[in-house]
């Protein structure tokens, strides 16, 4: 006889956390039913996912994705979803890593002006 499984409850949100006073990373995460007429879910995901910013053979993925990335309708909020979740790797929003890391450190710095 099987038992019956008890739903969870009181799961932590799925949702980042966000800051507070920059309207970048405000804006909503992205869900997969804005997400399915995109770029990245239309084309390989190795473009999204180069070895390195600095090798000369991804230096043409780097430049397609970005490309995709900028004719896309949730590159802002990817871009503020990759930076919330200071995700590292790939190409988010049209940025690179270090693109993203230097939002970042900028973000962090003119907070602690205030």
């Amino acid at each position: 006889v099987m038992k019956k499984v008890r739903p969870l409850r009181n799961l932590p949100s799925a949702q980042p956390k966000r800051a507070t006073n920059n309207p970048v990373f405000n804006l909503k995460v992205p869900t997969p039913r804005d997400m399915d007429k995109t770029p990245c879910q239309k084309n390989d995901p190795e473009i999204w996912f180069p070895s390195g910013e600095n090798l000369p053979e991804d230096t043409e993925k780097i430049k397609l994705a970005k490309s995709l990335c900028a004719q896309c309708h949730e590159s802002t909020k990817c871009l503020s979803f990759a930076v919330t979740n200071r995700i590292r790797y790939g190409i988010w929003g049209g940025t690179t890593e270090s693109e993203r890391y230097k939002l970042i450190r900028k973000a962090e710095r003119n907070k602690n002006k205030c």
